[in-house]
């Protein structure tokens, strides 16, 4: 899931360690590589929407 995600990016990050990181869905897939320090981190290129409630 996409929590799990972040916490394994957040991680990576820290160690300095590369990600590979990949999904597939029916015929479509996608992997990307993520290299700390190299580019974006994985929450930069999918963060995690705000779902709390507005306040009125």
């Amino acid at each position: 899931n996409e929590e799990t995600r972040h916490l394994v990016n957040e991680n990576c990050v820290d160690m300095r360690k590369p990600l590979v990181e990949g999904g597939v869905e029916g015929f479509l897939g996608r992997l990307s590589t993520i290299i700390p320090g190299e580019g974006p981190c994985y929450v930069c290129m999918s963060p995690i929407p705000d779902v709390r409630p507005k306040k009125n």
